[in-house]
């Protein structure tokens, strides 16, 4: 007798037949999350389960446990590794960019191909810059939520290493929003050496001169690519091209 078992994850269901077992994939969050910005880190498990049983994969305590075991919070994440997969992510979407999507942008284009990479990395600042605001703000703990300010210090200090210019200045701007600024207990608590790191980061960014300092490192010949430029000065740029033209 031919036995048919569906294995479901996520939208697409595989059948397979003539099988005695089947791998079940249990995610032990209800919802499926994608990337860091979320808050949360997706974790599956996998069974094996035999087709002809129909017993409880897993009791009700055993679950509790796993939901546990799976819940991971900020602070146990490698800084390195998070800076990898934001510059990984990022860069991916960046070289993916056409350059008829910076004309459509410019002119206000509804053209077949689109801009929607565009759109997608221009919306990257955002997410991310308000993903360190609430990493920050949901943690009651004082002391804990100044190890996540220098978690994201390093954070950062990363992504400059990776010449992710963009993620480096989401985080910097996510720590300068008004409601994490405003934490003076929680600043205070901050090592001076974090801080100075901070400071360092923070001119880069410098406004003036037309941002003369972030433009210099990126026309030093130490400065290779590939690179991940601050997207809202690539468009400022090409706006004050066009309405200088």
């Amino acid at each position: 007798m031919k036995t048919k078992e569906r294995i479901s994850r996520g939208p697409q269901n595989v059948f397979y037949e003539n099988i005695s077992c089947c791998i079940c994939i249990c995610s032990i969050f209800p919802f499926c999350i994608r990337d860091y910005t979320s808050g949360h880190i997706e974790m599956n498990l996998y069974y094996l389960k035999n087709n002809m049983e129909t017993e409880t994969l897993c009791s009700d305590e055993d679950a509790q446990e796993l939901v546990k075991e799976g819940q991971l919070s900020m602070l146990q994440l490698s800084t390195i590794e998070v800076a990898t997969q934001l510059s990984m992510r990022d860069f991916d979407l960046f070289r993916n960019i056409e350059p008829t999507e910076y004309i459509d942008d410019l002119f206000k284009l509804n053209s077949k191909t689109g801009n929607s990479h565009l759109k997608r990395f221009e919306d990257i600042v955002n997410q991310e810059t308000f993903w360190v605001a609430s990493e920050i703000l949901t943690e009651a703990n004082q002391l804990k939520r100044m190890k996540i300010i220098k978690h994201f210090i390093k954070i950062a200090l990363h992504c400059r290493e990776c010449k992710n210019f963009n993620s480096m200045f989401a985080i910097i701007s996510g720590l300068n929003l008004a409601s994490v600024a405003r934490l003076r207990g929680t600043w205070e608590k901050l090592p001076s050496k974090y801080e100075k790191h901070l400071q360092d980061l923070q001119d880069i960014f410098d406004p003036s001169r037309n941002m003369a300092k972030y433009r210099n490192i990126l026309s030093s010949q130490s400065m290779q690519p590939p690179i991940i430029p601050l997207f809202p000065v690539v468009k400022k740029d090409m706006t004050f091209l066009h309405e200088g033209m």
